[in-house]
């Protein structure tokens, strides 16, 4: 059981620093459309969207945490 919160608890910071990030990125983001730097432009808006996978990836996996604890709860 400790493991499971745990284990949720260490998404949980993930899914923080993930917002974090997306909001750098998007500060930078619009620094480089501001300056007309494409290449920045484009590295930034391929890092949105791997910070948006990861952010999605990060909330199922919380959700099965969730549902797995349930599980074991009713289990017992």
């Amino acid at each position: 059981m400790n493991t499971q919160k745990e284990l949720y608890a260490l998404l949980t910071t993930r899914s923080e620093e993930l917002s974090k990030e997306r909001l750098l990125a998007e500060r930078a983001l619009e620094h480089a459309k501001d300056s007309r730097t494409l290449v920045d432009v484009a590295f930034y808006e391929k890092e949105l969207e791997i910070i948006d996978r990861l952010d999605g990836e990060l909330h199922l996996l919380m959700e099965q945490a969730e549902q797995l604890a349930e599980a074991n709860r009713e289990a017992k």
